[in-house]
């Protein structure tokens, strides 16, 4: 029994403690296995970090499709764009100004068009007009819209990404807040909160 108390006192701390990540020097950018990949417990609601004249990319995952945001609305000064990857690297959805700001967010409008899943994704950010390049060199994004909730845009290439184009700014720091994501990868802490438990659990079988 006190086992069991440790862990869901710890496991409560580590969710209260762990909802940010902070960029480590800088994520990557050309194709996903470049992205910087966020690990750490309970739900993943904040990424922040500074933008330069390149682009950052992020291995994320997402829990509940339905309601899943990323916004960097508030939470920059500068021209945004956002862009959302399967796994595989193919593109699913992008934006760039969302209700009228000058800062982007993407949600679950791409995911649900392209029939997707909860799973692993990656989302990048970029100053306007910086632009995803698949491997004929083409921008992966067209001006067609997802039916939904807001100017999300559709992908015309079903190539992966591999690199950027060259229009960006000088960029800044920025916040995105995320709703229905989590870390891509759980925590070394998280992962000995299990075997606690499934040592309390045997124990209480005994």
């Amino acid at each position: 029994m006190r086992i069991l108390t440790v862990t869901a006192v710890l496991a409560a701390a580590g969710v209260a403690s762990a909802q940010v990540w902070n960029e480590v020097g800088d994520a990557g950018q050309d194709g996903v296995g470049a992205a910087q990949v966020t690990d750490g417990s309970g739900p993943l609601t904040t990424i922040n970090g500074v933008l330069g004249t390149d682009v950052d990319l992020y291995a994320i995952r997402i829990d509940d499709v339905a309601t899943f945001e990323a916004s960097v609305i508030g939470g920059a000064t500068f021209d945004t764009q956002m862009f959302l990857f399967a796994a595989d690297g193919t593109g699913i959805t992008e934006n760039e100004d969302a209700d009228g700001e000058l800062q982007a967010l993407v949600n679950s409008d791409g995911i649900l068009g392209v029939g997707g899943g909860p799973g692993l994704y990656y989302l990048a950010i970029s100053e306007f007009n910086q632009d995803p390049l698949d491997s004929d060199g083409i921008d992966m994004f067209g001006f067609t819209t997802w039916p939904g909730r807001g100017d999300q845009r559709q992908p015309t290439s079903t190539l992966s990404l591999v690199n950027w184009d060259d229009n960006g700014g000088d960029g800044g720091d920025y916040s995105i807040r995320l709703t229905g994501a989590s870390y891509a990868v759980p925590a070394p802490a998280s992962l000995a909160l299990l075997g606690l438990g499934g040592l309390a659990a045997a124990r209480r079988r005994r």
